[in-house]
């Protein structure tokens, strides 16, 4: 399926504005849309899936590598941000696409991902936030094991109760959703109030470091 300019101009400006859409929406978009704004595929998407009135199913032409940080396993290990979307997104590579398909021809593959939502999500939605921060908490700790990135949250006791899922010495990065899910259940149920503040709020402090990074390169 192709677009015109103007429709992709128009899905462009839609996206980036504050206001939610009233009801549901199927997209698919074209890889000159992904191609312009490739450096902003994450933020996209996150709007896109986390918006109030979310797609049941969206199909998205993406770059090849770019899809697979977003599918994360099977294909390749989970990454951050396939971890937050697999608690409420189904994800997968429909089809690869041929790049003799486009005019000029693009230097990249491209795939056409679909993420399609689930029926239950695996975290309950009052607590959907606290888990992305959770998650963003540990992928940033930059330590080289889960059990050394939540050492400041988890006391021994809760450590014992990590081990018996055989993570004790994986990398964040390791972890695949279920094992995300059943540290989270950990820290939910047995961290006290004093320490989950500590994870409170890890998302946000995260993107405002990231805006101030990215102020900071064009102001160079």
């Amino acid at each position: 399926m192709f677009v015109s300019r103007e429709l992709i101009e128009k899905t462009k400006n839609n996206l980036y504005d504050n206001r939610k859409p009233s009801y549901s929406q199927n997209f698919l978009k074209s890889p000159e849309f992904v191609k312009s704004l490739i450096n902003k595929t994450a933020d996209i998407i996150t709007k896109l899936l986390n918006s109030k009135n979310p797609p049941e199913t969206a199909y998205l032409i993406l770059q090849d590598k770019a899809a697979e940080r977003f599918v994360g396993d099977p294909l390749v290990k989970d990454t951050q941000m396939s971890i937050l979307l697999k608690t409420s997104y189904e994800m997968n590579i429909v089809a690869n696409i041929d790049r003799s398909n486009f005019i000029p021809i693009p230097k990249i593959n491209a795939v056409l991902v679909r993420f399609k939502k689930r029926m239950e999500p695996l975290v309950e939605i009052q607590d959907c936030q606290l888990f992305r921060d959770f998650v963003v908490y540990g992928y940033n700790q930059w330590k080289p094991t889960v059990v050394e990135a939540f050492k400041k949250v988890f006391n021994q006791k809760q450590i014992s109760i990590i081990e018996k899922i055989g993570i004790r010495k994986v990398k964040p990065r390791g972890l695949k959703i279920d094992q995300w899910l059943i540290l989270f259940e950990t820290f939910f149920n047995e961290v006290p109030e004093n320490k989950k503040n500590l994870v409170i709020g890890a998302e946000k402090r995260l993107k405002n470091q990231q805006r101030k990074l990215s102020k900071w390169h064009r102001t160079r």
